[in-house]
């Protein structure tokens, strides 16, 4: 089936690597699973992921039910990420009993009035049928954008960025944890259901891969519930700035104004991120020219500059000889 696969082969060899990820997280005890490609505020990084485990740990055992999947850091598109955020997340997050600050004071008794933005805390994974859903005051009830299959989804790449909530309320896997049942659970359906993984409509001459941060919870939330997939109010991780992709370079510049807005509305800033020196000047240049550049942009950019200074360098010296000839003739 690989020969019927083209181009997806990048997205295959994307799940097999996070399922060897998640064998090792499983049997060896990690915390999380992080991809090569996320970045995090020094300052509030611990706290966030600490504070997401005690929100998972209180709904554990007030419910005496277990989460098979959390997730630290997430994406979607501007419009999704504020329907998550000031609708799903302020109706469906759990109502925290207590909370203790970084310092180890402030702690809050009874936190059901506090909202995402003040008390961290996780909610269940958002699935489409959420965007139909009303709150007490009428609110929240909207007409997504259409999402025909999964095909259409995967195809996402030849559409533009959509400007109302629809088709994948979340997306990202690039800093989660799953359990023991969940991987399980996952592996199951995977081995059970070639089309878990792969899609073909009628007139399609091959094969295309669906990405594992689809794969996953769709998976897991079908056997085990969507309750037990926690996702945090405060994320923990972020896409990097124009990190180039390895499957969808077109959508980095859009991946960064995704990331700028969830910044912004979770109390943080791109400079309250580490960044390495070549996503500091990318960050820079969009600062100040309000345009993303790519890492081969940024690498040309200063390949004319190194020449630029060179040739300056050949005209200086070039001056300085002229002058010195012209002193050493009026000498003679």
């Amino acid at each position: 089936k690989s020969r019927g696969i083209n181009r997806g082969r990048a997205v295959l060899a994307c799940i097999f690597a996070h399922l060897i990820a998640m064998k090792r997280c499983v049997e060896e005890g990690f915390d999380f699973i992080l991809e090569d490609n996320v970045r995090a505020a020094p300052k509030d990084c611990a706290e966030r992921i600490w504070q997401s485990l005690e929100a998972s740990k209180e709904w554990e055992v007030e419910t005496n039910q277990c989460c098979h999947l959390r997730y630290f850091g997430w994406l979607g598109s501007i419009p999704n990420i504020d329907w998550v955020l000031n609708t799903h997340s302020k109706r469906s997050k759990y109502n925290r009993k207590t909370y203790m600050n970084e310092d180890g004071g402030d702690i809050y008794n009874n936190c059901s009035t506090a909202t995402s933005t003040t008390i961290p805390s996780i909610f269940p994974f958002p699935i489409t049928e959420d965007f139909g859903i009303m709150d007490e005051h009428g609110q929240g009830n909207i007409t997504p954008e259409k999402n025909d299959s999964d095909g259409s989804e995967l195809k996402g790449s030849n559409k533009g960025p959509h400007d109302k909530p629809g088709g994948t309320p979340i997306w990202g896997a690039y800093a989660y944890w799953v359990s023991r049942a969940g991987l399980d659970c996952l592996l199951s359906a995977l081995q059970k259901d070639v089309g878990a993984i792969l899609w073909k409509g009628k007139r399609m001459r091959c094969h295309l891969v669906k990405p594992i941060d689809k794969v996953m919870p769709r998976q897991i939330l079908g056997v085990l519930g969507r309750e037990c997939i926690h996702v945090t109010t405060h994320p923990a991780f972020f896409r990097a700035p124009m990190l180039t992709s390895k499957i969808h370079t077109q959508w980095d510049a859009e991946f960064c104004k995704s990331t700028e807005f969830q910044l912004k509305h979770t109390r943080l800033d791109w400079l309250d991120l580490w960044l390495p020196d070549n996503e500091s000047k990318i960050l820079a240049y969009y600062k100040q020219e309000s345009k993303w550049l790519t890492m081969s942009e940024l690498m040309d950019m200063a390949e004319k500059e190194k020449e630029q200074d060179a040739d300056e360098e050949v005209l200086c010296n070039s001056l300085e000889e002229t002058v010195k000839i012209g002193i050493d003739q009026d000498k003679d």
